[in-house]
């Protein structure tokens, strides 16, 4: 993944929390924890983060026990395999700093501007919650690949083992 669509990414994150706390003294339409409840709802936000990260590692750890499979040894030189952890890399990284912000704010006194980095630790846990579920679409699809390949394998086997019974037979 590119350095300039990450920048691009963390920017929007960003753009909405200025807009989503602006539009929010405005209109008071999100319901932000007050001082005592900040620190609480941290916490529990903080270990969301940890699952999601520790789900996203398993996933990797799967795409990475697949490659002494032949179908990914057959997909050796292509960047298929390197795509599918990027965006797994992605979860983890939002996770990260998802958790990052919401253990500073279990650690801070409030302030005015926590409702900020709140608000900014939320769009970071969505987006992590987004590429997880991007990347077990993408870990479905290479199971569902491995398989095929497979049976078509056995097929082919079984198909070859019968062509040379037949050849066999008829001497």
């Amino acid at each position: 993944m590119s350095k300039l669509k990450i920048a691009l990414q963390f920017l929007i994150c960003f753009i909405l929390t200025f807009i989503l706390v602006r539009l929010n003294n405005s209109f008071e339409f999100l319901s932000l924890p007050v001082q005592e409840e900040i620190k609480e709802i941290s916490y529990n936000l903080f270990t969301v983060n940890a699952t999601m990260g520790g789900f996203a590692f398993t996933v990797l750890g799967m795409i990475y026990s697949f490659s002494s499979k032949e179908y990914i040894k057959a997909l050796k030189g292509t960047n298929i395999i390197v795509n599918k952890a990027n965006i797994i890399m992605q979860s983890i990284t939002f996770a990260g700093l998802s958790g990052f912000g919401n253990l500073f704010l279990m650690v801070v006194n409030y302030k005015n501007w926590c409702q900020y980095i709140f608000i900014l630790s939320l769009l970071f846990l969505f987006f992590s919650f987004a590429y997880f579920i991007k990347s077990m679409f993408c870990i479905y699809n290479l199971i569902k690949n491995i398989h095929k390949y497979d049976k078509q394998e056995k097929k082919n086997k079984y198909v070859n083992r019968n062509r040379t019974e037949l050849d066999n037979d008829t001497w």
